[in-house]
C-alpha cells in the first residue's frame, strides 16, 4: 500500500495550486484504489472455506515462528543481565512490575502531589497502566493533540487519548475536564485557514475516530 505520508505530501502541494502534482495524486489515488480492490477479492476467495484448510498447513509454521521468537527474547534477556543493562521497554515494565505491590503503589500515590503527561497522544497501554497505579481521581493533568499521534510504531494507541478526550468531553466524567486549547497566536488567518482546510477532509471517524469539528479546529487568537 502507498505510504499514508506520501499522500499527505502531495495533497498539501494540491491545495497550494500546483496542477502537476494534482496529476500525480490523482493517479496514485487510483493505483491505491486498485490495491484496496485486490485485498478485498483476497478476503472474498478466502471466506469460502479454503482458510480453514490453510490455517491448518500454516499453523506449524506459526508455531516455530513464536518458539524461535521465545527463545531469541531468553538469550538477549539473559545477555542484558550478564551486562547489568536494560533498554526504555524493560524499565516500564521492570516498574510496573514493582508496581503490583499495593503498598508501593500507596506510597507514591500519596508522595505526587500531581501528575502532569505532555504528548498523551503517544502514551501506550504499559504507560497507561504505569499512570493508573499511582494517580488520584483528581491529580492528572495530560495534554495532548490527535493530528501529532505519529508514534505507533512503538506501540503507541492513539485510543486511549480519543477515549478519554471523548468521555471528558460528554460530560460523562464528572470529575475530569475536556479543554479545548485551539487558540492560534502564531500564525495569520490565510495560514489557520489552510490548516483547517486540509484538516478538516482528512480526520473523521472513520480515519481517525473523531470528528475535525469546531472544538478540533484552529483559531485565531486576540492579539494585543
Amino acid at each position: 500500500m502507498l505510504p499514508v505520508i506520501t499522500v499527505i505530501f502531495l495533497a498539501v502541494f494540491c491545495y497550494a495550486g500546483f496542477r502537476w502534482v494534482k496529476d500525480i495524486v490523482s493517479k496514485l489515488r487510483t493505483k491505491a484504489k486498485a490495491q484496496v480492490s485486490s485485498a478485498s477479492q483476497l478476503l472474498l476467495w478466502a471466506s469460502d472455506g479454503s482458510f480453514e484448510s490453510e490455517k491448518k498447513e500454516m499453523l506449524p509454521f506459526i508455531q516455530t515462528i513464536c518458539f524461535l521468537t521465545g527463545e531469541l527474547k531468553k538469550i538477549h534477556t539473559a545477555k542484558k543481565r550478564k551486562a547489568h543493562l536494560m533498554d526504555f521497554s524493560d524499565s516500564a515494565h521492570f516498574a510496573l512490575r514493582i508496581l503490583k505491590d499495593p503498598d508501593v503503589c500507596a506510597e507514591f500515590r500519596n508522595q505526587f502531589k500531581y501528575i502532569f503527561i505532555d504528548e498523551y497522544q503517544d502514551s501506550n497501554y504499559v504507560q497507561e497502566a504505569l499512570i493508573n497505579s499511582i494517580r488520584r481521581e483528581n491529580n492528572v493533568f495530560m495534554v495532548g493533540d490527535i493530528k501529532q499521534g505519529i508514534y505507533e510504531f512503538r506501540f503507541a494507541e492513539t485510543e486511549i487519548f480519543l477515549e478519554k478526550y471523548k468521555r471528558y468531553k460528554s460530560g460523562e466524567d464528572k470529575l475530569s475536564l475536556a479543554i479545548d486549547l485551539n487558540q492560534n497566536y502564531r500564525s495569520k488567518r490565510p495560514v489557520i485557514d489552510f490548516v483547517n482546510n486540509v484538516f478538516s477532509r482528512m480526520i473523521t471517524e472513520e480515519t481517525m475516530g473523531m470528528r475535525y469539528d469546531e472544538g478540533a479546529m484552529l483559531h485565531e487568537g486576540d492579539r494585543p
